[in-house]
């Protein structure tokens, strides 16, 4: 704003503006069709009105084949804007929470290869040279 002026300043306030909008969008849709898969992994689906893209227009329309709707999409966009407007403070605590499960999960993940690994046939001719056929 001060080096370029108001235009350039409100420019690029327009282009902020239209990314955070689109990355909502692709964000809330890929939330909702992952909270639809993971309804139906559990054998309880959600109804597909719900879970599922509607196109718009209706199908064979020439708007069908870009544009569709989700229910859960503007859901997902509700809730993450409510959990931003209860402050920084909340939303650090929510981002550590989902991120320690994500890692705890992973972990979990690890071990249960390492548990179930068989290592005297994995791992029998890893390296039959040592480390000087590595080098």
């Amino acid at each position: 704003y001060n080096a370029l002026g108001e235009f350039p300043a409100f420019l690029m306030g327009v282009i902020l503006f239209l990314e955070f909008g689109l990355s909502a969008a692709v964000t809330s849709r890929g939330v909702a069709d992952n909270v639809g898969a993971f309804f139906e992994a559990i054998g309880r689906p959600l109804p597909d009105f719900v879970s599922k893209a509607v196109p718009l227009g209706g199908h064979g329309s020439i708007w069908a084949e870009y544009f569709s709707f989700s229910l859960l999409a503007p859901v997902a966009v509700a809730l993450s804007t409510v959990i931003a407007l209860r402050g920084a403070e909340e939303s650090a605590a929510l981002n550590l929470g989902v991120t320690l499960l994500n890692v705890g999960l992973i972990l979990v993940f690890a071990a249960g290869g390492l548990y179930f690994s068989d290592f005297s046939k994995n791992y029998a001719d890893f390296a039959p040279y040592g480390v000087e056929g590595i080098l």
